[in-house]
């Protein structure tokens, strides 16, 4: 009966449907604050030999296009998400700075004409090496 229906997922949020993207990076901005933050999947952790509480550096490209996540002596804690989970994902978060990290909310606005104060990104081409994760940004 509901055979020839194409469905799509109406669950948004990282601990569904796009969970199985290797990055996710979300962007959010409240009435009092302004954040970014990447998740990283357990399996691309390990091709990148991240651990939990590793401090790690985050850089983009001239024209925001392209992360690059980095094993660092200072820097940004990669957090357990779940703590009862041993494959978990890590996560770590900032805040948003106007000129210093990209305004993904515009770069959603862009692509897709729809103000919003939230957007989700996750990774195109994306290039493992030990302690360096790097991948191309692209709307989810």
């Amino acid at each position: 009966m509901f055979d020839n229906i194409s469905f799509k997922s109406a669950v948004s949020n990282s601990r569904g449907s796009l969970s199985s993207s290797p990055v996710l990076i979300t962007h959010n901005k409240g009435a009092n604050k302004e954040e970014q933050t990447y998740k990283i999947s357990r399996e691309a952790m390990d091709k990148c030999s991240f651990e939990f509480k590793d401090k790690v550096d985050i850089q983009f490209s001239p024209d925001f296009k392209v992360c690059r996540i980095i094993k660092s002596v200072t820097g940004l804690t990669l957090s357990r998400q779940t703590t009862t989970n041993p494959r978990s994902s890590a996560v770590t978060r900032m805040q948003y700075k106007e000129h210093i990290h990209p305004d993904l909310l515009k770069m959603a606005f862009s692509e897709n004409n729809v103000e919003t104060n939230k957007a989700m990104f996750e990774n195109g081409e994306i290039e493992y090496k030990e302690g360096v994760l790097t991948f191309e940004i692209k709307l989810a």
